[in-house]
């Protein structure tokens, strides 16, 4: 009995949506840390700071998140 690619039991960093899910809440952790404090950089607070930079964050794990899968299957089909 042969198992499809696409079924077989990857490592768990190699799994696209836990990886992507744990950095989400290591990002939130951050910013829920600093919210408290009034930390001032450039005489802008840090969180907001840290949400704009987060929107772009965004932006780029969900490219990197949508690429990922897509060669994932790819690599599925031509097994």
């Amino acid at each position: 009995m042969s198992t499809s690619p696409t079924t077989s039991r990857r490592p768990v960093h190699r799994e696209p949506g836990l990886v992507m899910f744990a950095l989400v809440v290591l990002y939130s952790a951050l910013v829920w840390a600093w919210w408290p404090a009034e930390r001032l950089v450039g005489g802008v607070s840090m969180v907001v700071v840290l949400m704009a930079v987060g929107g772009v964050l965004w932006v780029v794990l969900t490219v990197v998140f949508v690429r990922w899968v897509e060669r994932l299957e790819r690599e599925g089909e031509q097994v």
